[in-house]
């Protein structure tokens, strides 16, 4: 069960469903995420950072010199990504990458990735 959303670009104020989660509806934010917010991220994600980064595209060597050489494993991988990346929907890619069946992360991809609504 993966939480795939098939929208390249959400507009401001767009809704995309979750397909996954009762037809839930979800507006990325926008932009990227500051380090501040990784940081917390990566309490979050904890166990599955390695899994995480090889769905955020981040490649077995890269994790596993990150694994060696670091501390704060899931905050270094998610610093890494941000920084490497050349996608302009990091919101989107994370929810997606949160949401795959391997990661499980669905609802920390909701509370992270999504707009809130009010």
């Amino acid at each position: 069960m993966s939480c795939l959303v098939s929208v390249a670009v959400v507009e401001e104020g767009a809704r995309e469903n979750d397909h996954e989660n009762g037809n839930q509806e979800c507006s990325f934010k926008v932009g990227e995420p500051n380090d501040p917010a990784l940081n917390e991220l990566a309490g979050k994600i904890a166990a599955k950072w390695q899994t995480l980064g090889l769905y955020l595209g981040i490649g077995q060597d890269t994790l596993d010199e990150i694994d060696a050489n670091e501390r704060d494993k899931p905050y270094r991988m998610l610093l890494r990504w941000k920084n490497t990346t050349p996608s302009t929907t990091l919101y989107q890619d994370l929810y997606n990458a949160l949401c795959h069946v391997r990661v499980g992360l669905n609802n920390v991809a909701k509370e992270f990735c999504c707009k809130k609504t009010t």
